[in-house]
């Protein structure tokens, strides 16, 4: 048989066989996607890891930074390992100490919200808007209700679960902690496949998006967190010195409804004032807890987040509220967090492509 017969036959059985594959992967498309399911939740830590590591980075290099200039031999060559330990250190020490403040106020108010939860839904049903029934909430939330629909086998199913979580978030933490201390040679050998994939020129724009990028999360992430704590906080003061109910408990829903671009203070103010509408006795209170917010999310808007931000996220409104429902609509509260970001990244590279074009088109 001569060479370009047998080509042209093993051209044919290479078409034959990725024919067959194909007609087999739509054939059993349901076990393949739960294979790829299965996968992503076995290397799901790895993921949780990265992310902690990726959040965590510019602390770590600036405490590294510091180590590297200190004064004892010892520790500056050891500035990475100390830098990384002394902010995981301080990030968990944080969070228990807000923790062990949170806890307890926040178990008082859901103790208060469920004792009194008959007034409040008689006091909504009397609008006519909805009809609840008190008693079937009740027995909903009761523990006799949830030992009732709890079974021998859900709870050890929910116990292994619950320990199997643990393991993964210990696992992703240490996973963290080893891609920040061996940083420099995961960079070299994603460098490596970079090159090998693309030309020089291209892969060297692909890091400058990637900076760009970066710096833009960055600065998202700190004013979203910082912003969130100075709304939380000052909602907290101004709904207890108001003596308003639940406090703690709209305090955390102002702080954490203020991540969402937007509509999250819109929607944690109003439930702020309904659940005060509903559960105070005067209607003064009332006003003056909305007056309070309202002023409270324009110094917000107009100082605080502008302070924080600066104007590396110019994005117009429009932009970022199509990001969220995006974001939002595909990929939750993630996507929803990172909307904005994300929106600004895509205007630096679309701005660069239409400038691309348009000298382009000059110089034909």
């Amino acid at each position: 048989m001569k060479l370009k017969d047998l080509t042209k036959w093993a051209g044919i059985f290479i078409l034959g066989v990725a024919l067959i594959i194909v007609y087999k992967t739509f054939d059993n498309l349901g076990g393949i996607m739960a294979g790829i399911g299965r996968f992503f939740g076995i290397i799901g830590p790895a993921f949780a890891g990265a992310a902690v590591a990726y959040i965590l980075y510019p602390a770590v290099l600036r405490v590294e930074r510091l180590f590297g200039k200190a004064k004892v031999e010892f520790i500056a060559k050891r500035s990475r390992v100390f830098g990384v330990l002394s902010v995981y250190i301080a990030a968990i020490a944080v969070i228990a100490l807000l923790l062990g403040f949170a806890i307890k106020p926040l178990v008082e108010s859901v103790i208060d919200l469920v004792n009194n939860l008959e007034t409040i839904i008689a006091g909504i049903n009397t609008t006519g808007l909805i009809e609840l029934n008190y008693d079937q909430i009740m027995n909903a939330i009761s523990l006799e209700q949830l030992i009732t629909y709890v079974s021998l086998g859900d709870l050890t199913a929910r116990v292994n679960s619950i320990g199997a979580g643990l393991f993964k978030s210990l696992f992703a933490l240490v996973i963290s902690v080893y891609i920040l201390i061996d940083r420099e040679s995961l960079k070299s050998f994603f460098d490596r496949i970079g090159n090998l994939c693309f030309k020089e020129h291209t892969y060297s724009s692909i890091k400058q998006y990637l900076k760009k990028f970066n710096g833009f999360v960055y600065k998202y992430l700190f004013c979203v967190l910082i912003d969130a704590g100075i709304v939380g906080a000052a909602s907290l003061v101004l709904l207890l010195a108001m003596r308003v109910r639940y406090a703690p408990i709209l305090a955390l829903i102002m702080a954490l409804f203020n991540v969402i671009p937007y509509f999250g203070s819109i929607i944690s103010s109003v439930t702020a004032i309904v659940v005060t509408a509903f559960t105070a006795n005067s209607a003064a209170k009332v006003v003056g807890v909305a007056v309070a917010l309202l002023i409270l999310q324009q110094i917000d808007g107009n100082y605080i987040q502008p302070r924080l931000a600066g104007h590396q996220l110019k994005v117009r409104p429009f932009w970022v509220i199509i990001g969220v429902l995006v974001g939002g609509g595909l990929f939750g509260v993630l996507g929803i967090m990172l909307a904005a970001p994300v929106i600004a990244f895509l205007k630096t590279v679309t701005n660069d492509l239409f400038g691309y074009l348009e000298a382009k088109k000059k110089l034909d």
